[in-house]
């Protein structure tokens, strides 16, 4: 065989391998699979340490899972159940009863866990102040952060249980009987935990009436309208010392709505800060 052919040949067998490389590697066509969360791991354990195995990152805390993963970069990740009931694991802490409130800086604060938001330390003391966002930009998921893998998790909820091609959840009539006096999902909720407020999570949202007044009930948050409304236009309030909530929107379907959710605080709710988010609302 002529040195030109063995070449030609040895070219069309390295353009076959690399694209069946391509095609073993290419991203998943779910878009779930294919997002990440917004987060970017900000609050996810700090891997620096460089490593060859699970040996080199042992952090001295024995409730810690230490592994040399890809990059050859230590993880140390807690593990509760290698504490004592009352305790819980905290990286570079150990073992500790609740979260650690004295701080000098952020990474006092830092828990080690995705889910929990990014904690910083504010006035000497741990807060909450962001929360871990796992956002898919399709509305055919309710997305959350949790379950064993302490990360993002995307659960369809369309009519033809397709994610990225469905058309949406199917819309049924509106009636306000029934829409208020039901419990609604809101994805992407806005929430905070801050030195004078609180913790507050807007999702679910369970909506009542009683006396003339709607109630809007949320984990930390009861906004009221008075009167009721009887349309699917709706304007809820609470005013808490020197925090003020407000949910406005309006209901396209009876299970479907959209509103626009606003958090102010006045001076001594430092170091609340302000919110204004535009929610979808889902049963």
């Amino acid at each position: 065989m002529s040195r030109a052919r063995t070449a030609s040949t040895s070219a069309l067998c390295l353009a076959i391998a690399l694209l069946s490389q391509s095609a073993c590697t290419r991203e998943s066509d779910d878009p779930d699979a294919r997002l990440p969360s917004l987060d970017s791991g900000r609050d996810a354990p700090v891997a620096t340490t460089t490593c060859r195995d699970n040996g080199d990152c042992d952090d001295g805390f024995p409730c810690t899972s230490d592994t040399c993963v890809v990059g050859n970069v230590c993880e140390n990740r807690p593990v509760d159940s290698e504490c004592p009931s009352e305790q819980t694991c905290v990286v570079g802490r150990g073992c500790v009863t609740g979260m650690p409130t004295d701080c000098v800086d952020d990474d006092d604060c830092n828990d080690g866990r995705r889910c929990t938001g990014r904690e910083q330390c504010l006035l000497g003391m741990c807060r909450t102040t962001e929360p871990y966002l796992c956002d898919d930009g399709n509305a055919c998921t309710v997305d959350s952060c949790g379950g064993a893998a302490d990360d993002c998790v995307f659960e369809t909820i369309c009519d033809s249980g397709v994610g990225g091609s469905d058309a949406g959840p199917v819309c049924t009539p509106f009636e306000a009987s029934s829409v208020y006096s039901s419990t609604f999902i809101v994805p992407m909720a806005p929430s905070q935990g801050c030195a004078t407020v609180p913790t507050y999570t807007a999702s679910p949202i369970a909506f009542s009436i009683a006396g003339g007044t709607l109630t809007a009930r949320a984990t930390g948050i009861v906004m009221t309208q008075s009167p009721a409304p009887t349309g699917a236009d709706f304007d809820l309030r609470e005013d808490r010392g020197c925090a003020h909530f407000r949910l406005t929107g309006t209901f396209a379907c009876g299970n479907q709505g959209m509103a626009m959710f606003t958090a102010t605080f006045d001076s001594g709710c430092e170091p609340c800060a302000d919110q204004s988010r535009s929610v979808m609302l889902l049963r």
